[in-house]
């Protein structure tokens, strides 16, 4: 196989692979979109939650933190790659939790994470990430259902969450509630139908959802955009490659040319000779 063949052969694959790069640069881009949408809405869901749980600190006291309250690491990674560097601050940050004494628990999201972590992340449990935004409601009910079975075995836990997003690594706190504190704020006592504890219950409850999935949401669109990043980089450096391919193709169809010109040029000059010696 001539070396002009390999190149046009390369070529030929630079450009299949060029139009899946494309395929999964407008996924990337419409997935972006949607999630930042989602992500915007689920802020302001958020922000009512935190409203209602401020209000009813307020006027209630909210159980405070004890010592003896287990600590919960919820750490979101990837489900899938083509995400560049999404998962390194997430696994560097397990293996700063795992060197703490004593050791918290640790709930992994996204099975590319877990396998990034490899050793270090045996016998934690981990759940399966969102590839999309469509699937980060199943996501949630697997992580609700990991704290739901530690709730009953070991009773209230905190739970702190930590997740990728534009501006870097996230670690948020999010139970026990820590209220903000409210200037000239009027401390009438709600009328309540249930007893404050119910109260408080259902809407810790509401916040450690409402927060998770904002978390999710974040996690996903940070993902997404640097997915869509990679894909931009990858796309530039086949047209480069493509580009220089093309050079190196004319170049040797050039010297082809020439070389045959050559070869017709000493076939006519070997006819000449023979005929003047026949002269």
């Amino acid at each position: 196989m001539s070396q002009r063949h390999e190149a046009e052969q390369q070529l030929a694959l630079y450009g299949d692979l060029g139009e899946i790069m494309g395929a999964m640069k407008n996924l990337a881009q419409v997935e972006l979109h949607r999630v930042s949408r989602l992500t915007l809405a689920q802020q302001v869901c958020r922000q009512h939650v935190r409203q209602a749980m401020e209000v009813y600190a307020l006027t209630h006291a909210v159980p405070p933190l004890q010592k003896e309250h287990r600590q919960i690491y919820i750490v979101i990674g990837s489900e899938r790659g083509f995400c560049a560097s999404f998962n390194d601050a997430p696994k560097n940050h397990v293996y700063s939790l795992l060197e703490r004494a004593p050791r918290p628990a640790i709930i992994l999201v996204g099975s590319r994470l877990a396998v990034s972590c490899g050793s270090a992340a045996d016998g934690m449990p981990v759940v399966a990430g969102a590839n999309t935004a469509l699937e980060i409601s199943a996501v949630l009910e697997a992580l609700v259902e990991q704290l739901d079975r530690i709730l009953v075995a070991d009773g209230f836990f905190q739970v702190t969450v930590v997740y990728p997003s534009a501006d870097g690594l996230q670690r948020e706190s999010i139970l026990p509630f820590k209220a903000e504190p409210q200037e000239n704020a009027a401390l009438v006592p709600a009328r309540l139908n249930v007893s404050p504890e119910s109260l408080f219950a259902a809407l810790a409850r509401h916040w450690l959802y409402h927060s998770l999935l904002a978390a999710l949401y974040i996690s996903l669109q940070t993902e997404n955009h640097m997915r869509l990043g990679q894909m931009e980089g990858a796309i530039r450096h086949l047209n480069d490659s493509s580009d220089a391919l093309k050079v190196q193709i004319n170049r040797l169809r050039q010297e082809a040319i020439v070389e045959e010109i050559e070869v017709i040029f000493s076939k006519q000059q070997g006819a000449w000779l023979q005929g003047d010696r026949s002269q």
